[in-house]
């Protein structure tokens, strides 16, 4: 049963080889990223066109292909959606949500200092800071010998 499946699957090929009605090879860019039920290859194929979105695959590492075939989804979908501002209306909501929060923010500082809190002083708390006078280490003046600077440092060095 598994074999069936598995022999459907490479029969179906890619997404890419789908749209353009070819036989998928062996070693076809698009088969690891855009899979025969990945629905977003169409959005892909209408904002780049496969021959671009192939090209751009070949140019890259296989290590950072994935990454490029998901920010290129991505971008095709948001383009698709909003055919204007694409992602960058993506990135101008997120910084008013942003700028927003930081409002927001502001606001509650300044209702908390205006109510008068003060926070507990450090020794109140449950995490304790080390001692500095448990250091010990010699002052700097006292330190015996000379700090040594690399040959490729040395000013003195013509």
């Amino acid at each position: 049963m598994d074999q069936q499946k598995e022999a459907t699957a490479s029969a179906a090929g890619c997404a890419a080889c789908n749209h353009m009605r070819r036989k998928c090879p062996p070693n076809c860019i698009f088969a690891p990223y855009f899979p025969a039920t990945s629905p977003s290859f169409d959005y892909v194929h209408r904002v780049y066109g496969c021959s671009n979105v192939g090209k751009i695959l070949q140019s890259l590492p296989v290590e950072q292909r994935m990454m490029a075939a998901e920010s290129l989804t991505f971008e095709a979908e948001a383009r698709i959606r909003d055919p204007v501002l694409g992602c960058v209306g993506y990135i101008y909501l997120l910084q008013q949500h942003l700028a927003q929060i930081d409002r927001d923010i502001q606001e509650a500082e300044a209702q908390i200092y205006t109510a008068g809190y003060q926070p507990p002083p450090l020794e109140q708390h449950w995490y304790q800071m080390p001692q500095l006078t448990t250091m010990t280490m010699q002052p700097h003046h006292e330190q015996s010998g000379r700090f040594s600077v690399p040959d490729s440092f040395d000013d003195t060095a013509g």
